[in-house]
């Protein structure tokens, strides 16, 4: 192989070598691009989102709402004798007072979280959810950490008192749970629209000088919450679902 054609190939080699550089280059640049414009399109909808919830709090006026007599909920009227208005000091109906940035849920309600004021047994914080069309509360969650040290025994114990004194501080209502699978109790109240769910489940604890995160750092323990949900609330729009 004499030089002039030693240089030939070595030319064709290095332009094919640039070829595929270049296209990789701009693969990466567009796969770079694509991942921005998928995260600024979440970021814009989300953006939209809390800007329509503050938007709609200007709308709305006074603290709580308060279903009618008569009202109706997809056509049947409501039992007002049924429902539960008030949970471990949250009462159904208040209207929130919309932060500047709000947390969602997927459906656009709006999430507060805190620490209770006062446990109900194990249960030290909640979960409110207010609805997006009319800001109201409708749903209100209690749970705990996962605990330490409690075995299968224990939990059902600790599950069937939050059930007994649930059921003792609403007793007028003469509510009955169901026990179902997945160590859980629920029920519905009457026509009242309105469900009501005791459980356990395993959650992460994480062990205190372990680095958060860290898989020797995890571990799992039987935690609780009992919720009230109020459909009839959550989808209230006023007079339209009246005689």
């Amino acid at each position: 192989m004499n030089m002039k054609t030693l240089l030939i190939i070595l030319s064709i080699v290095t332009f094919v070598t640039n070829i595929h550089a270049s296209t990789v280059s701009t693969y990466k640049r567009g796969s770079v691009k694509l991942i921005s414009d998928n995260s600024a399109t979440k970021e814009k909808k989300k953006n939209a989102a809390e800007k329509k919830a503050r938007a709609k709090a200007k709308e709305i006026a006074g603290v709580k709402i308060e279903i009618p007599p008569g009202a109706k909920h997809h056509g049947i009227i409501i039992d007002p004798d049924k429902r539960i208005m008030s949970l471990c000091g949250f009462e159904i109906g208040t209207i929130v007072k919309v932060p500047r940035n709000p947390t969602l849920d997927d459906d656009g309600n709006i999430i507060m979280t805190g620490r209770l004021a006062k446990p109900f047994l194990k249960c030290t914080h909640y979960e409110l959810k207010y609805s997006k069309l009319n800001h109201a509360l409708y749903s209100i969650r209690v749970f705990s950490a996962g605990q330490k040290k409690m075995d299968e025994e224990a939990m059902e114990a600790e599950l069937d008192a939050m059930v007994t004194a649930f059921q003792a501080k609403y007793e007028n209502k003469n509510i009955s749970l169901i026990k179902g699978p997945k160590i859980r109790y629920s029920g519905m109240l009457g026509l009242s629209f309105q469900q009501i769910e005791i459980k356990s489940y395993k959650d992460s604890i994480y062990k205190k000088g372990k680095l958060k995160g860290s898989p020797e750092a995890k571990a799992t323990g039987w935690a609780f919450s009992l919720s009230l949900t109020d459909r009839a609330m959550r989808e209230y729009v006023g007079d339209s679902e009246r005689d």
